[in-house]
């Protein structure tokens, strides 16, 4: 397996020549299309550890507090795009293909009916269990710095697609929050900044598939178990009051 080191070094050329072209400088930005590349390559590799440590990467990345707003923003408006901008050389995964390849798991598991959460303790389920907090955490981190740096010079890219791509997802969450606290957490979290600045319609749909019960039984959780969940609950309900 190559080191970060052995990759930069193998696509030094690549990186040299986008800065001659014109088409790259080396600032905080240009560090972090080496870093996001690294680990798509990473996340599109068979190996469940290389794939682990990808998704560890980018929680990193997207966490201003471990890096630095500028990279994180970057970062995470890759996260959330939805056409790859019609380039995949520095990020594979349009938005859709992020949500199932490494939270539903649509294409590993609902074709032959099986529970990936269930009680298996095997290392596959194990694993997924892992990826899939490492990616909502992702999102959650994504959603939050784009929407904190949504200047009108920035613009945001919490489009309605990218909404309507998530609420599915992040309800199903909280109804399984039960089961998995930790996870709710995080769709809570990725569900606050939506009901700020989604389009009407993303909150329509929301309201459509439960989302005020959802929150009531969320929060029942976390004042139960999660204290964290508990309090992104409130802050919602407070939101969902106010819509």
């Amino acid at each position: 397996t190559k080191t970060k080191k052995q990759w930069w070094k193998q696509n030094t050329i690549f990186f040299t020549d986008l800065e001659k072209k014109g088409n790259l400088s080396f600032t905080a930005t240009t560090f972090s299309s080496c870093d996001i590349k690294y680990n798509a390559d990473l996340l599109m590799g068979e190996r469940m550890d290389g794939c682990l440590l990808g998704m560890q990467d980018l929680a990193l990345l997207t966490n201003a507090d471990s890096t630095n707003h500028a990279t994180a923003l970057f970062v995470a408006r890759l996260i959330l795009q939805n056409d790859n901008g019609g380039d995949k050389r520095d990020w594979p995964f349009g938005l859709d293909e992020f949500i199932q390849k490494f939270i539903t798991f649509d294409n590993l598991y609902n074709e032959n009916g099986n529970d990936w959460d269930g009680d298996n303790d095997n290392t596959e389920s194990w694993y997924h269990r892992k990826i899939r907090y490492y990616a909502l955490t992702v999102l959650s981190n994504s959603l939050n710095i784009v929407a904190d740096g949504s200047s009108e010079e920035e613009g945001c890219c919490i489009t309605t697609d990218v909404g309507m791509a998530l609420i599915p997802v992040l309800i199903r969450e909280l109804n399984d929050a039960k089961k998995r606290p930790h996870d709710a957490h995080q769709a809570m979290r990725c569900i606050n900044v939506l009901l700020g600045i989604s389009p009407p319609e993303v909150l329509t749909k929301a309201m459509e598939l439960g989302f005020p019960s959802s929150i009531q039984s969320s929060l029942a959780v976390g004042r139960c178990c999660h204290s964290l969940l508990a309090k992104e609950s409130e802050v919602a309900m407070t939101m969902e009051c106010a819509l």
